[in-house]
């Protein structure tokens, strides 16, 4: 929660609050709840003398969020040094849902197959400090806003590829009228396609590596010229597309070293 909104939330923080139909329980959504449904679902099996063929390890991290650096990370270093291989991994997995794709009301299962690789960069501009009272034309901060205002209007490609295809094959048959032609169509229509998807903010993630600037820094005083402003850009790469082919694309469209 960003400091100043705490106002703006209906209910306190793991309140577990039954209100308008609802458990209320912010904060455990990401991903507590299937963490004890896990835990309850071994209890079972165990009281009903389950014996597994193979040994199971449950794996419960606490750092996800910042890329799980004390959790997943550790936990992958130790099995590593012990030795210890497995025959498959099971995640948190999706979610099951209603209004997730254009054109589909059915309630959707999300089988993950692929995921998303991901990178920050970070934009700096520098300039001479000073007094407000003799600006010059652009300050730091002006400098920056022009990068960000490109970066944002220049997203990286959209395409149909690999993941992304093969779930438009599954979920086409089940889309609402024009969309499911649109789909069963899409190696002639796959403009029109693009365009329609590009529309959400949730479809859009699945047709291209997104950019998202999520922090800006700069200025210490009213009065004084900002001696540099920054702000991070927060990259979800598309499968196929490359940190380094990321790079590459912003720095050509921000066209200011």
């Amino acid at each position: 929660v960003e400091p100043g909104t705490e106002a703006n939330w209906q209910q306190p923080p793991f309140s577990g609050a039954v209100a308008d139909g609802f458990i209320w329980g912010r904060g455990t959504i990401d991903t507590k709840g299937k963490l004890l449904a896990t835990f309850e679902a071994v209890e079972a099996l165990l009281r009903d003398g389950f014996q597994p063929t193979r040994t199971i390890y449950l794996v419960s991290g606490h750092d996800e969020e910042v890329g799980g650096r004390d959790g997943a990370l550790v936990i992958a270093k130790r099995w590593e040094a012990a030795g210890k291989r497995f025959e498959w991994v099971l995640d948190e997995g999706g979610a099951i849902g209603q209004g997730l794709f254009p054109g589909v009301a059915a309630p959707a299962a999300l089988i993950g197959i692929a995921e998303k690789g991901r990178v920050t960069l970070s934009l700096t501009a520098s300039a001479e400090g000073g007094h407000s009272s003799i600006p010059p034309p652009h300050t730091a901060i002006g400098i920056l806003a022009a990068a960000i205002e490109r970066v944002e209007a220049n997203p990286l490609p959209a395409s149909l590829q690999g993941a992304t295809r093969q779930f438009l094959g599954a979920l086409g048959p089940e889309m609402e009228f024009p969309m499911r032609v649109v789909v069963a169509n899409s190696d002639l229509l796959e403009p029109l396609l693009l365009r329609a998807l590009g529309a959400s903010p949730r479809s859009n993630a699945t047709i291209r590596t997104t950019t998202a600037v999520t922090m800006v820094q700069g200025g210490i005083k009213e009065n004084a010229l900002p001696a540099s402003a920054r702000a991070l850009v927060n990259f979800r790469i598309l499968p196929g597309d490359t940190v380094q082919g990321v790079t590459e694309y912003v720095r050509r469209v921000v066209d200011d070293p």
